[in-house]
């Protein structure tokens, strides 16, 4: 029974994506690379796509996308598009383009699936599920977690190649285009609106409604709340999760603060050796979670301050305040960004949730608010009591949440008035665009003194 319902909870939370990590020539992506049914009433379609690493690199990435039995044999109209954003795995065979299960994908498009919560959320949807960098192998040699620039861009690739695939194949799609994510992928979710408005090649593509529940949108508030006196963890893998991404992703990007860290200058000696293996792809985050609590004699929670080293736990080391600084890097709250006044922006947060603290929603609310935002803003605290659920799963209410965020979700899909997702660009603009950005397409102020610059289309290094 457990079993079954932690595949149902990680079916609400994503369905998470695959990636490779190899270099190759993308002349001929998007591409479908195959197409299968996963039980009775889902058909998957796998496909690969050009898009760039982290540091700028032309690489191919690989994606899913899901559709009921209805749709795919066109017995009936789909009703629009779901990007739908990873919730935390670590397992390489999670992913969407590898995941064995006949059951995760299917309970996400059927009208009975979920024990009937899902209700008309994904029932006649085409799901894009995006890759997230680090998926796609045997192992995972580094995951860009919360980096939500990263998985944001590679989303919208991913997106945009689905299309493509969809057109190639004779598929139509509907009118609606939603961004939804649970968890780690609420903070992808947001981060994705973000990028889509805050980029020129990205800016054709907008969306009808964007979902986010229990994101931790501010990553400096989950520190500051982790590093409380007697904190605890239900969810104890989100924290070499979070800080060994950092130091692995920091370094990949040639920031040499973090040249100097190690994993024995953040975790406990108990763990720290661990840590590797851990993240390498073998294990689920369920069984990570598992595998801490064994190491503390413990069945659902563990002290913070066991896991982490004194340094990191306290707020005025220098290394406390290095992986502070990569946190409000992460986060969606410190900067001057401003959503178009046509998007509508929708988040779930359960106020007793035991492992995202709800103070990351109250703090992305209160930054959308005052950002001069004028579209559309509907926040749900829901107080629900889940903490019956908490003897029944890892992360209990956290985990529960999802459901609740489904329900939440569904009511307003099903009537959400379409943009033009037809009109959605396949590839990137190719109009002329004489101003300069990074590798992450972020717009600069002017060509920088040093490193990698983008103009027109082209890097450049100075």
């Amino acid at each position: 029974m457990k079993k079954i319902f932690l595949l149902t909870l990680a079916a609400i939370a994503c369905c998470a994506t695959a990636f490779s990590q190899e270099v190759i020539k993308t002349e001929d992506m998007p591409k479908k690379i195959t197409s299968f049914s996963l039980g009775d009433n889902c058909k998957r379609i796998i496909f690969s796509f050009p898009t760039t690493t982290p540091t700028g690199k032309d690489t191919v990435m690989h994606g899913a996308i899901l559709m009921n039995s209805e749709v795919y044999t066109n017995k009936s109209a789909p009703k629009g598009i779901i990007l739908n954003h990873q919730y935390t795995i670590t397992a390489s065979n999670q992913c969407a383009t590898r995941a064995e299960s006949l059951n995760i994908e299917s309970m996400l498009l059927t009208e009975n699936g979920l024990w009937g919560v899902i209700k008309g959320v994904n029932n006649n949807y085409i799901i894009v599920s995006p890759n997230n960098y680090g998926f796609g192998g045997d192992k995972i040699d580094r995951q860009a977690y919360l980096y939500g620039d990263i998985t944001a861009k590679g989303a919208l690739d991913c997106l945009r190649a689905a299309k493509t695939v969809l057109d190639n194949e004779g598929f139509t799609y509907g009118s609606i285009l939603a961004s939804v994510g649970y968890s780690q992928g609420g903070h992808s979710s947001m981060s994705t609106l973000k990028f889509s408005e805050t980029n020129a090649s990205y800016n054709d593509i907008k969306f009808d409604g964007v979902f986010c529940g229990a994101g931790p949108y501010d990553i400096d508030v989950f520190y500051k709340q982790l590093v409380k006196d007697g904190a605890v963890t239900r969810y104890p893998v989100s924290l070499p999760l979070t800080f060994s991404s950092i130091t692995s992703m920091e370094q990949l990007m040639g920031n040499e603060v973090f040249t100097k860290y190690s994993n024995k200058d953040l975790f406990s000696e108990k763990i720290t050796d661990k840590v590797p293996e851990w993240l390498n792809g073998s294990y689920g985050s369920d069984s990570v979670n598992t595998l801490i609590y064994s190491i503390y004699n413990t069945s659902d929670s563990v002290k913070v301050a066991e896991m982490l080293t004194h340094d990191v736990m306290d707020s005025t080391t220098t290394i406390s305040n290095d992986y502070r600084a990569i946190m409000r890097k992460n986060s969606l709250v410190y900067s001057d960004w401003t959503p178009n006044a046509s998007d509508n922006i929708y988040m779930y947060h359960n106020t007793g949730d035991d492992v995202v603290p709800v103070e990351c929603t109250i703090s992305m609310d209160n930054y959308l608010k005052n950002s001069g935002f004028n579209g559309k803003l509907d926040v749900k605290y829901d107080n629900t009591d889940l903490s019956a659920f908490k003897s029944f799963v890892n992360a209990g209410t956290h985990l529960m949440g999802a459901i609740f965020f489904v329900n939440y979700a569904s009511e307003i899909l099903n009537n959400l008035e379409p943009t033009s997702i037809q009109e959605l660009n396949v590839q990137e603009t190719k109009n002329v665009d004489n101003n300069i950005y990074d590798l992450l397409g972020r717009k600069l102020n002017g060509i920088p003194e040093s490193g990698i610059y983008i103009k027109n289309g082209k890097k450049y290094i100075k």
